[in-house]
């Protein structure tokens, strides 16, 4: 059974991979949901794929999401990664800049620029 700080974040998390807002998303994304809510990394799209309804492999809505979520064994979070993997985007001085961002976009195999990054934050870098 989720917590109800789990279907509060699942549903934040939901809402904003919904970027074309039709209450649907696809496996891709649902893994991008998977992972970045903390759930266990070692769990794979073919994983996850099993536990979709037949009839709903192209999308699943957000009652899907928390259904497969609160049924699976693989969906224990592990708080003490997620505060790791925040503390080591934050600098030895304390602060988040836009090179972090940056930094853990390439560690994720993403393609960010300093200027997208900047843009993130909302400065405009120069040069």
């Amino acid at each position: 059974r989720l917590s109800k700080d789990d279907e509060v974040d699942i549903r934040a998390s939901f809402e904003a991979l919904d970027e074309e807002k039709t209450g649907l998303m696809d496996l891709d994304r649902f893994y991008v949901l998977w992972i970045g809510l903390g759930f266990d990394r070692n769990i794979t799209l073919d994983d996850l794929s099993i536990h979709i309804p037949e009839n709903r492999h192209e999308a699943i809505n957000l009652d899907d999401v928390i259904r497969i979520i609160s049924r699976n064994e693989f969906a224990k979070r592990d708080r003490e990664a997620e505060i790791k993997s925040l503390l080591e985007l934050i600098g030895e001085d304390g602060k988040l800049f836009p090179r972090h961002l940056v930094d853990l976009a390439h560690d994720s195999g993403d393609d960010l620029t300093i200027d997208e990054a900047a843009a993130a934050f909302g400065e405009k870098r120069h040069g």
